[in-house]
């Protein structure tokens, strides 16, 4: 899994880009390097771009380390909203699952779209 962050700037919102095959070990260092950004500030909205990401072999097990992981550093992410980026109509309902794990215990909103535009238009609304 490989990814590459770009802090909000003037744009006022991060952009992380990702692609390869999904990994629970390097989400893990992918949100760690994020939030030990030294621009981060919690709360700060997010898209990822995961159209290049491959979830083929995503299990429930994957997804759920997944959220362990938002779960682990929730107090550095703070209550931002994530838009989450996706190449193909199958792909939001792979992110589903994320969403039924988080509930409604986590402060940050996510999103998941299928169009770049609307989803640059969802972060700053």
């Amino acid at each position: 899994m490989q990814w590459q962050i770009e802090p909000g700037g003037s744009r006022g919102w991060w952009r992380v880009t990702t692609s390869g095959p999904f990994s629970p070990q390097e989400h893990v260092q992918m949100v760690r390097e994020i939030t030990e950004h030294p621009e981060w500030l919690p709360g700060a909205d997010v898209l990822f771009d995961h159209r290049d990401l491959e979830l083929g072999g995503a299990t429930f097990e994957t997804m759920f380390r997944a959220v362990q992981t938002h779960r682990a550093f929730e107090e550095r992410i703070g209550d931002g909203r994530a838009a989450i980026l996706v190449g193909t109509r199958a792909a939001p309902g792979s992110a589903r699952p994320c969403e039924l794990l988080l509930g409604e215990g986590t402060a940050t909103r996510f999103n998941v779209l299928l169009d770049e535009a609307e989803a640059i238009r969802w972060l700053e609304d």
